[in-house]
């Protein structure tokens, strides 16, 4: 593979810049953050686009937003390159937006874009079908670049420790290994399911609501008691409600007297008011019925214009073109009728004599014989699958099936009381921690120190023997021997500070916790010897064990009776179609029917070509006549209509339709207006509305008259009266609502505890459905956990044979840039890939980690060639080098060996050298190496 021209359109510093290559050596002296590195990272994004790879979902690269184009929207290229002898330009444009590609072979002067196929992500992956190397693989091989001079010792450290990570990684990589994406995958799948800890993951939540469900039935029982204590209260309350309401019917009767007075009071003054409130809506009205006949003459004159002008129809400018459409569309459908008919007339013709000589084989019904088919294989399928269960249960021992589902429930109950214990022994550690908090606890050189120490040394040999047989549950006796080796530190620290009392108590409740552990212990054992002898990892495996055995039973059973239905259902179809079948074997009975299809297959597949041809054909002519049809159905409408299709008379009409619709707008504007008037009424209600006012301010003058001289006593503040005697109601009221309240409450109570206790048996069912679900994400999260295991053990066993094939080459690339002083590499996959080189001067085997930088960055650049060269040999693509200020750290001696090295290297791969110095093109012109200078 050979690069040959890149232009970038946009891409960080570089806007609308072309660069060329060529064979051999290019190089590109440039000072720093002069651009080396963009021209690089742009070159990698216009191969292989600006997505993150490993991902179902599109998602850019991490460097996207870095290397957004300085100036300019465009941000892409295009690149020019040769594989396998053939020339190739690819067009990228990265903006996610407007995202597009395009490759053309330059060889064969057309585009290729649609010869390869999009991915999930609607990716053509161009680069990864040409070489079969991802991107990130693609930079692993062909990319090389030099780490930063650390500025003070502790970093050159971690510099030489990357370093010696990078060499590994070499020997490692040379294919795309990275299980990262799925390992993530995984990893995002048992985060979704969450722990008990995630109360906002699934199982988390689940858990708590199971927690909250038996809550809620205990709660439910306990509402069941309160409800027959509120039913005997309810009844005393009920007594003094029917006292209370005799007497507010009393305090009603007095207000409602003394608020009759007080209205008639009111009622005076109110017609006062009235009378000003109707002088001032006469006075309005007057206003408007002025407006209301301006705005009529103003109508009538616009109406007088618009009926001059009006055309007899009023037509659009839409309508006006899709008559000419229709028109034009009628012609085209009559023509492709008269082609379509003629096709079908050839077609009867040549179905007829098809018939007449084909005979009875065409009625076969082939899908029924494929079908039968289908169950001949299905049946030989459960045979074998029979043969393997049988097995499977010979190796399980269905025999002891009932034993190991009384050990199932025996662990299960273990596990339960292990729990009970674990709490009993933390609240009494609890209480121990609060007593020597509080400074309450005298711990002195008495026997509980040296009963502490002693409950070390015993626990630290229990956890030495468990870690041997079960590490998970070694977990236990370490924790109850640190914990024990800090109560003995505390009775040392604190053994002058409490009384005799304190230390009674404390005695006390360490006896406890010390009880409690040995019990705890035991149960531990029990559960271990229960999984010893079912050679058993946890409870889970067990119950998985009994599953498999119950299933296989099942499958058994079920496998048989689909045996013998395919077998009847076979024998009855062959039977009506072959006169002397021959006996059951599933493969004679697969070649007879074998040979039934294949002779009915010919022919049939001739007269489905012809009724395929003919349908298509007639569907053709339906939709067209439909078409057509629906265009005469426009043009008679049309005509009903506007009563002709002249194109000039409706050009006519649409100028005059316009001015009109002109003149309706204003009219439409005013009628606006005047609707907002008739709503009020109009002119004619408005003047007797206005004679309405009129009257009734002349009747409530006199009726005012009357009631001031009818001797009304105005002085006498009828109010106040009202206002005590609504106070002793309010007084009564209150009594009288407060125990209503309480009746109120104590019923509605009531009626809620009967509606929560009649729900008891569906809460207890849903917290059965809530257990269920816990164990089945347990489930998921056991297989999540394996395959996660499965996945990063196959990686690594691939690395371990990949490393050994690349040692040849990587041995004999060292022994040349080192100039023969380390020949061979020796690698160690046991060790997590350590290398080590053989030292002349004294013949030993020396570690990588041990030499010099200088030497090290050598064997990184050796490593680069070789797995270059590597994937050269096996792959027969000669993929380019990319070097950016790689020599930094080399003197002036490695530097030449390495030009050198470069000018063999570069006969068969392309070589783009990066640097920021003139060494490198000093070196070249003296060792007379050709280069193209960039």
């Amino acid at each position: 593979m050979k690069l040959n021209r890149v232009k970038f359109r946009g891409f960080g510093r570089w806007y609308n810049q072309t660069f060329t290559f060529r064979e051999g050596i290019n190089l590109i002296e440039a000072p720093n953050e002069a651009g080396k590195s963009t021209l690089l990272q742009g070159i990698l994004a216009l191969l292989y686009g600006a997505k993150k790879e490993g991902l179902k979902i599109k998602k850019e690269a991490d460097w996207y937003q870095f290397f957004l184009p300085w100036q300019g929207n465009e941000y892409g290229g295009e690149i020019e390159y040769t594989l396998q002898n053939r020339d190739y330009r690819l067009i990228r444009t990265l903006h996610r937006e407007q995202e597009r590609e395009q490759l053309v072979d330059l060889t064969q002067g057309k585009e290729i874009t649609a010869d390869f196929a999009m991915d999930k992500r609607k990716d053509r992956l161009f680069l990864e079908t040409q070489t079969g190397l991802s991107g990130e693989s693609f930079r692993r091989i062909t990319f090389l670049t030099s780490d930063r001079v650390q500025a003070d010792k502790k970093e050159k450290e971690n510099g030489d420790s990357r370093m010696m990570e990078k060499l590994k990684l070499l020997m490692s990589q040379g294919e795309d290994l990275d299980i990262a994406p799925a390992v993530k995958k995984i990893e995002a799948q048992l985060s979704e399911i969450g722990t008990a800890r995630t109360l906002a993951r699934p199982y988390g939540a689940a858990l708590k609501k199971s927690r909250e469900q038996e809550k809620e039935i205990q709660q439910l029982q306990e509402d069941y008691q309160q409800y027959i204590r509120e039913k005997s209260q309810l009844f005393a309350l009920k007594e003094e409600l029917e006292g209370l309401e005799a007497k507010k019917r009393e305090a009603d009767e007095r207000c409602k007297k003394n608020r009759i007075k007080a209205e008639q009071q009111q009622q005076i003054i109110s017609l006062q008011q009235e009378i000003k409130y109707l002088i001032l809506q006469r006075d309005s009205l007057r206003e408007k019925m002025k407006e209301y006949q301006a705005s009529l003459r103003k109508k009538a004159e616009w109406e007088a214009e618009r009926k001059q002008i009006l055309p007899p129809v009023l037509i659009t400018y839409e309508e006006y073109y899709k008559l000419e459409r229709k028109l034009k569309q009628k012609q085209e459908l009559e023509r492709h009728l008269r082609q379509i008919q003629k096709s079908l007339d050839q077609l009867s013709r040549t179905m007829e004599d098809l018939q007449y000589q084909s005979g009875e084989i065409l009625q076969l019904d082939e899908g029924k014989a494929q079908e039968m088919l289908y169950d001949l294989k299905k049946f030989k399928r459960l045979e074998e699958r029979n043969v393997q269960l049988m097995a499977v249960l010979k190796e399980e021992g269905d025999s002891q099936l009932t034993h190991l589902e009384q050990d199932v429930l025996k662990l299960a109950q273990l596990q339960q009381d292990e729990n009970k214990l674990q709490q009993e022994k933390s609240a009494c550690d609890a209480r121990m921690i609060e007593m020597a908090a509080s400074d309450k606890l005298s711990l002195s050189r008495a026997p509980g120190s040296q009963g502490w120490l002693i409950g070390a040394v015993a626990g630290a040999f229990i956890t030495i023997a468990t870690l041997f047989h079960s590490p998970a549950l070694s977990v236990v006796p370490g924790a109850l021997t640190a914990f024990a080796l800090y109560r003995s530190r505390l009775w040392r620290k604190w053994r002058q500070q409490s009384g005799a009392d304190d230390a009674r108590e404390w005695e006390d409740t360490r006896r406890l916790a010390q009880s409690a552990a040995e019990k705890l212990q035991k149960k531990v054992s029990e559960q271990e010897q229960i999984l010893r002898q079912w050679k058993a990892g946890s409870i889970i495996a067990m119950h998985q064990k009994l599953n498999r055995i119950k299933g296989v039973q099942l499958e058994l059973g079920k496998n048989e009776a689909e045996m013998e239905e395919i077998r009847q259902k076979v024998k009855h179809w062959l039977s009506s179609h072959v006169k002397k079948l021959p006996l059951f074997d599933p493969s004679v009975w697969m070649n007879v029917l074998r040979d039934l299809m294949e002779r009915s297959h010919k022919a049939k597949e001739e007269r489905l070509s012809l009724n395929l041809d003919k349908e298509a054909n007639l569907r053709e002519k339906k939709s067209k006549e439909q078409q057509l049809r629906e265009v005469h159905a426009f043009l008679q409408e049309w005509e009903k209509k506007y009563g002709t299709a002249d194109w000039k008379q409706m050009k006519t009409w649409l100028e005059q339709s316009e001015k009109a619709r002109d003149l309706e707008q204003k009219i439409g504007a005013e009628q606006e207006k005047l609707a907002v008037f008739e709503q009020a009424g109009g002119l004619e209600r408005w003047e007797a509305r206005e004679q309405e006012l009129e009257e009734k301010i002349r009747h409530l003058s006199a009726r005012w008259n009357e009631k001031t001289l009818n001797g009304h006593d105005i002085s006498v503040d009828w109010k106040e009266y009202l206002s005590v005697a609504e106070a002793e109601h309010e007084q009564i009221y209150q009594v009288w609502h407060t125990k209503k309240a309480q009746f109120d409450k104590l019923q509605g109570s009531i009626e809620k505890l009967e509606e929560w206790v009649a729900d008891l048996a569906r809460k207890e069912t849903e917290w059965e459905c809530t257990k269920e679900r816990l164990k089945e994400m347990e489930r998921e999260r056991t297989s999540l956990e394996l395959a996660k295991e499965v996945l990063t053990e196959a990686s690594r066993e691939v690395k371990e044979q990949i490393a050994p094939r690349l040692a040849p080459y990587a041995s004999r690339w060292i022994g040349k840039v080192t100039g023969g002083r380390y020949q061979e590499l020796m690698l160690n996959p046991a060790a997590g890939l350590q290398m080590s080189v053989f030292v002349p001067e004294t013949g030993e085997n020396k570690p990588v980690e041990q030499l010099s930088r200088g030497t090290v960055d050598q064997m990184v650049f050796a490593l680069r060639l070789s797995l270059a060269q590597f994937f050269s040999e096996h792959t027969g693509i000669c993929l380019p080098l990319f070097l950016d200020d790689c020599f930094v750290h080399f003197d002036e001696e490695r530097l030449r060996s390495s030009i050198r090295l470069l000018q063999q290297f570069s006969g068969a791969h392309q070589v783009l050298l990066c640097t920021c110095q003139d060494r490198e093109r000093r070196m070249l012109e003296e060792e007379g190496i050709y280069y193209h200078s960039i």
